[in-house]
């Protein structure tokens, strides 16, 4: 439930972002969805029917290659628009200190099927000879796990607030959790409870920030918390969940809430994400 950053987060993020090399398929018997029903929030409101998968790809950087990719990115970016093209790897955030995120909207898992021939389609126009440099210079700043994962939408525990809602591509800055709920039944069943008894809470104090959470159907089996801000600005005026969550229940209640959170867990990495427009490409 924290919606915050904390300090010198990068080297143990890196270690839990490493440990999707280990990425498997988590169980679930959800059927791929067939229609775009707008769902229901735990503050009541409803959502704008948004496809209730991502399609993430991660790539992870090594040290000191930062730059190195951003530019070339930014210069395979550039080439793309020049031609009307598009690799097809939609909308992208940098996960600060550590590497970048391409997020795109996936309603069924048929699309995947067709994928390889809409990005031939997209790319047509690009020169064979700009994608080999791009490939390079990318390529040789990575580090193991370069790997996609595949989240669906929990609505159940997703907050919106009243006014100022927003989604991963229309956010500035989202502060990032990547929760490992331990596997047995009980804990599961602790974690959801009691999220959804804080996001309830959140909701009756008006609390100003939008929350997503989403389940990784293909991949590590985090489940990823992701508390949206137009700034970071925003974000870093607006009061913890911690407080609010203090403001609404007494700091008694609050903090026996979250410990309840917290003993469903086996670990939780925070870090901080930023919508990154000028490397998009949709």
């Amino acid at each position: 439930m924290h919606a915050r950053i904390a300090p010198a987060v990068a080297v143990v993020a890196r270690a839990a972002l490493i440990s999707l090399a280990l990425a498997s398929c988590k169980g679930t018997t959800t059927p791929c969805p067939t229609s775009t029903t707008s769902p229901t929030t735990t503050n009541g409101t409803e959502a704008s029917s948004p496809p209730r998968y991502r399609a993430v790809h991660i790539d992870l950087l090594r040290e000191g290659r930062f730059a190195q990719f951003e530019n070339a990115r930014k210069e395979w970016v550039s080439i793309l628009g020049k031609v009307h093209g598009s690799d097809l790897r939609g909308a992208y955030f940098e996960m600060e200190h550590l590497g970048f995120l391409g997020i795109r909207p996936l309603q069924t898992f048929a699309e995947l099927d067709a994928r390889p021939a809409l990005v031939s389609k997209a790319m047509e126009n690009v020169p064979s000879s700009a994608g080999d440099a791009y490939d390079l210079a990318s390529d040789t700043a990575l580090v193991f796990p370069h790997t996609s994962e595949i989240w669906r939408l929990d609505d159940e525990l997703a907050y919106r607030p009243e006014s100022g809602a927003l989604t991963e591509t229309s956010a500035g800055f989202i502060s990032l959790s990547m929760l490992e709920v331990k596997a047995d039944k009980d804990s599961e069943a602790l974690f959801y409870g009691a999220s959804k008894e804080a996001l309830g809470a959140l909701a009756k104090a008006h609390y100003p920030l939008t929350r997503l959470t989403f389940e990784t159907q293909y991949g590590s089996g985090r489940v990823y918390a992701l508390w949206l801000a137009p700034t970071r600005e925003v974000f870093a005026d607006t009061p913890t969940v911690e407080r609010a969550l203090e403001a609404a229940l007494g700091e008694g209640p609050a903090k026996a809430l979250l410990e309840r959170i917290a003993s469903a867990l086996v670990k939780e990495t925070t870090i901080a994400v930023i919508r990154r427009r000028d490397l998009d490409s949709p």
